[in-house]
């Protein structure tokens, strides 16, 4: 958690703008940046190689996707986050100009807009948003100087509200209800007292009984039908609503203790799994793999949040600190939602598995984040 000398807390923003440091090469190399570099490396490795059992068209289009992501991963890393900082509300004004660009003139598929097409490629604009919601959520609450009662979340809560407003109306409930994860996280490690959550609780739940009732559209109702009554499924529901749902947990139950094999998935190579290269990746990895390969995969997950967490412990920069724990919930929070959808364990959603599925913006949006980690870690602002 986030600690702040009170004494001093009138100078918080100042104090953090002129943290400005040099990276630190060793540090990246042989700190935990190096291993979260590492862990990242091995995940996206994984992903290629299961990208080509479920889809072999699509791996280099991902090998092309990695390059581009690595150097703008590169890019960022070279870029001292005090300046980050610095120009927040404008990264932030910036996703939210995206946002509204692509309300108005996105690309329509699937029945949603929320696509962008920028020459050969189309970018899913909310990707980028998440990462800009970070930083400036990050830069709000370690400039705040009251922590105290319901009220001083306003501010945080008018950061999250807007790009989840423009995000559910493209709509994408699943990428919109990711923000509220990374705000409870961030305020909590801000220092923010627990109780101020419970008042928030009672809002949620009935804010939840309101959107269901009225902010969904029947498929997004049937998904959570279907998810909530999946034991009970008709053979019609598994042919149609719960297709997805009941073809995925077939996936992963076929694959027993050690998997079938490379390739050898019958239902990734006969057509049965939908999305088996995105959104379905995962129910791959289990049908090929097996348990064992299942566990090894979701421990370098863990590990890989491990290290981040584990390196927040080491900032004495308030921004730097809270813009790792919001990057730590978001690849975490994905990652959770996205193995227990393909397990019945989570309503389907769209949310790809961080580094794993196929995917350019999803790829690129999180290399950024990687990179942002790397440049704060990597440099001297550390204590001894």
């Amino acid at each position: 958690m986030v600690q702040y000398n009170r004494d001093d807390v009138g100078h918080k923003k100042k104090n953090m703008i002129e943290q400005k440091t040099k990276l630190d090469w060793y540090e990246v190399i042989f700190g935990p940046g190096g291993l979260i570099l590492l862990v990242v490396t091995l995940i996206y490795s994984t992903g290629l190689v299961f990208i080509w059992s479920a889809n072999s068209l699509y791996v280099t289009k991902q090998i092309i996707w990695g390059i581009i992501s690595f150097i703008v991963f590169f890019v960022i890393v070279h870029i001292d986050y005090v300046w980050i900082a610095r120009f927040s509300i404008f990264i932030y004004a910036g996703g939210i100009a995206l946002l509204i660009l692509t309300r108005f003139f996105g690309k329509v598929i699937n029945s949603s807009r929320r696509w962008i097409t920028i020459g050969p490629m189309s970018l899913q604009t909310s990707d980028f948003m998440k990462v800009a919601f970070i930083i400036m959520l990050a830069y709000v609450l370690a400039t705040q100087e009251k922590k105290n009662s319901w009220y001083d979340l306003i501010r945080p809560g008018i950061v999250t509200g807007i790009p989840m407003m423009l995000i559910v109306m493209q709509p994408d409930l699943g990428t919109a209800i990711v923000f509220i994860p990374i705000a409870i996280c961030m305020i909590v490690a801000s220092g923010m007292p627990l109780k101020t959550f419970v008042i928030l609780g009672i809002i949620a739940c009935n804010l939840c009984i309101f959107v269901y009732s009225f902010g969904l559209h029947d498929y997004q109702k049937r998904r959570i039908l279907m998810f909530v009554n999946q034991e009970n499924m008709s053979v019609a529901d598994k042919r149609g609503d719960g297709y997805h749902l009941n073809q995925s947990k077939i996936s992963i139950g076929n694959g027993g203790l050690w998997g079938k094999g490379l390739q050898q998935g019958t239902q990734n190579k006969y057509g049965y799994l939908p999305e088996d290269h995105t959104d379905f990746i995962f129910a791959v990895v289990g049908e090929e793999a097996g348990f064992i390969g299942v566990t090894c995969l979701l421990l370098l997950y863990f590990f890989l949040y491990f290290l981040m967490l584990l390196g927040t412990y080491t900032l004495v920069s308030p921004f730097g600190q809270l813009v790792i724990i919001g990057i730590m919930s978001l690849l975490a929070f994905q990652t959770i939602i996205n193995t227990c959808m393909t397990m019945g364990m989570a309503p389907i959603t769209g949310l790809p598995c961080p580094f794993l599925s196929y995917g350019g913006s999803s790829l690129l949006s999180n290399s950024i984040c990687i990179g942002l980690v790397i440049s704060i870690l990597g440099r001297k602002s550390v204590r001894n």
